[in-house]
């Protein structure tokens, strides 16, 4: 079973876990929605 938390979208990248990359996709998707107002 995996275990499933909530976080921040902000904290997402740091707690994924996937390193300098994972963090940089993170950012970026977080960047898109932002723009298209999907999150505030």
């Amino acid at each position: 079973m995996c275990e499933r938390i909530l976080v921040p979208a902000e904290e997402a990248g740091d707690v994924l876990d996937y390193g300098e990359e994972g963090k940089r996709i993170v950012s970026a998707a977080i960047k898109l929605a932002k723009k298209h107002k999907i999150i505030p």
